[in-house]
C-alpha cells in the first residue's frame, strides 16, 4: 500500500470531521468522518460551501460571497488562517448547517492550521451531542435534588413533636444535615402516662442511603418497649434480616424515663455517650459502652443500666459531629466544651443557643451544615 494512501486511511478512521482546503476555499479531500456528518457523498465537493453550507449556499450565493459571510465564524476562521498563515481556533461555533441529509444546528469546535504555502487542514469536532448529553445530565441533576428536597421533607416530617408529651417532658433540638438527606436521626416519644423513651442514632453512609436507614430506624424501633435494650435487640434483628453489606451500621443511644419513679433506664449501641446535667451540681456522662447495630457479630445482645434524676435535670444528646467538629488548627471541638456549655445555659433553649453559638466561633464563622450536627436538649421537668 502506497504512502498516501495509508495516510488517507488514518484520516478516515478519525473520529473528527476534517477537510483540506487551499487558498480559494476549494476542497481537496475530506475524510469518512466528514462525510457521515456533513452527508458530503464519495468525499466530493467543490467549495467550503458546498460542504458545509448555509442559506446563503442554498440560495446559489458562493461561500464568502454574501455580506452575511462576513459574521460567520465559519468563514472568519478560514480567512484568518489564510491571511496570516497561522493556526486558528475557534470555540462555540454554532450553525444551521443544510446537508444533503437534511438541515440541523450543530455546536461544533473549529481547529485550522496550515499544511503548506496553499493549503490547509480543518478539523471539525461537532459537540452538539456533548451538549444534548450535558443538557440530559443536568436535568438528571435538576430532578435528583428535587427528589432530595422532597425526601428531605419527609425525613423532616419524622422529627419529634412535642404534643402528647406536655405532661412528661419539655425538648428542643438542633438538627442539620451536610446533605438534604442525613445520616442523623432522633427520637422522643410517649409509652404511656408517666413514661416516655428517647433515642439518638447516627447511621453509615451519606445522602439517600444514609436517609434510607434512618427510615430503617424509625419503622422498626420498638416505641412500646419500656426497656431500651429489647428494643435494640429487636432493632438488631430487624437490621440483620436485611442482609446489608458489612460497611451499614447504625450507632444508637437509647432512654426511657419514668417520671413517677425518677429512674432513667439506658443502653448504647456504639454512639457517643450523652450527659445528663444534674441542676445545681454538675454534668455526668452516661458511661456505657455497646457495639452498633450491625452485621459484623454473630450475637448481639444488649443489657439496660440504670440511674435516677431529679426534677429539672437535663439530658444532653449528639451526634459525633458536634464533638469531632474541628478547627484551623485542626484541634476538636470536644466533649469537655459541651459540658461547659451545659453548665452555663440557664435553661435547655438558651443553652441550646449558646452550644450553636459555640460552633460557630470554634470553626471560625464557617456554615455549620458542612456534617451531620445533631444536639437534643430534654428538660425532665416533672
Amino acid at each position: 500500500m502506497e504512502n498516501a494512501d495509508f495516510k488517507a486511511r488514518a484520516l478516515d478512521i478519525m473520529p473528527k470531521s476534517l477537510f483540506i482546503f487551499d487558498d480559494d476555499l476549494n476542497v481537496v479531500y475530506c475524510n469518512h468522518s466528514f462525510e457521515v456528518a456533513f452527508g458530503v457523498k464519495c468525499g466530493k465537493f467543490s467549495t467550503v460551501g458546498e460542504g458545509i453550507s448555509c442559506e446563503n449556499f442554498v440560495l446559489n450565493q458562493s461561500c464568502e460571497q454574501s455580506p452575511d459571510c462576513l459574521s460567520c465564524h465559519l468563514s472568519e476562521a478560514l480567512r484568518r488562517c489564510i491571511a496570516q498563515k497561522s493556526e486558528m481556533l475557534s470555540r462555540n461555533f454554532s450553525k444551521t448547517i443544510v446537508t444533503r441529509v437534511g438541515s440541523r444546528r450543530m455546536d461544533m469546535v473549529l481547529n485550522v492550521r496550515p499544511i503548506d504555502e496553499r493549503h490547509y487542514l480543518c478539523l471539525i469536532d461537532d459537540i452538539t451531542e456533548s451538549e444534548d448529553k450535558k443538557s440530559r445530565e443536568r436535568r438528571k441533576e435538576i430532578k435528583l435534588f428535587r427528589d432530595l428536597d422532597k425526601a428531605k421533607e419527609i425525613q423532616s416530617s419524622f422529627l419529634p413533636v412535642k404534643k402528647g408529651l406536655e405532661r412528661l417532658c419539655d425538648f428542643t433540638y438542633y438538627y442539620r444535615q451536610q446533605f438534604k438527606v442525613g445520616g442523623d436521626f432522633f427520637n422522643v416519644y410517649k409509652i404511656n402516662d408517666h413514661t416516655f423513651g428517647a433515642y439518638i442514632a447516627d447511621v453509615s453512609g451519606a445522602g439517600m442511603s444514609g436517609g434510607m436507614l434512618t427510615v430503617f430506624l424509625r419503622e422498626n424501633f420498638d416505641t412500646s418497649q419500656s426497656s431500651p435494650a429489647a428494643a435494640l435487640s429487636a432493632l438488631s434483628g430487624h437490621f440483620n434480616r436485611l442482609n446489608l453489606s458489612e460497611e451499614s451500621y447504625i450507632t444508637v443511644f437509647a432512654v426511657v424515663v419514668d417520671i413517677r419513679s425518677r429512674t432513667i433506664a439506658y443502653c448504647n449501641a456504639g454512639h457517643n455517650q450523652p450527659m445528663l446535667l444534674r441542676r445545681g451540681a454538675n454534668v455526668l456522662p452516661f458511661i456505657m459502652d455497646g457495639r452498633p447495630v450491625c452485621s459484623w457479630y454473630e450475637d448481639l445482645s444488649y443489657k439496660d443500666s440504670y440511674t435516677e434524676f431529679s426534677r429539672g435535670d437535663v439530658l444532653a444528646f449528639y451526634t459525633d459531629g458536634i464533638t469531632e467538629m474541628r478547627d484551623e488548627q485542626g484541634a476538636f471541638y470536644g466533649e469537655n466544651r459541651v459540658m461547659d456549655e451545659l453548665m452555663r445555659g440557664k435553661d435547655i433553649y438558651a443553652t441550646l443557643r449558646s452550644i450553636t453559638d459555640s460552633l460557630t466561633d470554634f470553626n471560625g464563622g464557617k456554615s455549620l451544615d458542612e456534617d451531620d450536627l445533631t444536639v437534643l436538649l430534654i428538660d425532665l421537668k416533672h
